[in-house]
């Protein structure tokens, strides 16, 4: 998706998980965090950057998500919904 300039891709969008930057542009990367994801894949991501190559790749990481979730709803301010969030994805 293209946006007045810019370039939106999400990382199951890039084969392998990785991007190549532009020489001539300038890039932004939001690299996420752990738990809370909204791409639909609930493994934990982190992001490995190659100056020499100029590329960036995706990780993805699987955890004990059950175990997770019952540590996030131990804590009275957050809401099932959101430790729904940590198996789904979304």
């Amino acid at each position: 998706m293209a946006t007045e300039g810019f370039r939106w891709l999400k990382p199951a969008d890039l084969p392998e998980l990785t991007y190549t930057l532009p020489p001539e542009d300038k890039t932004i990367v939001n690299v996420g965090s752990v738990g809370q994801p909204r791409d639909g894949n609930p493994a934990s991501c982190y992001v490995l950057y190659d100056d020499d190559r100029r590329t960036i790749t995706f990780r993805r990481v699987s955890y004990d998500l059950q175990a997770a979730r019952a540590r996030f709803l131990r804590v009275p301010q957050l809401t099932d919904r959101l430790s729904m969030r940590l198996l789904t994805g979304t």
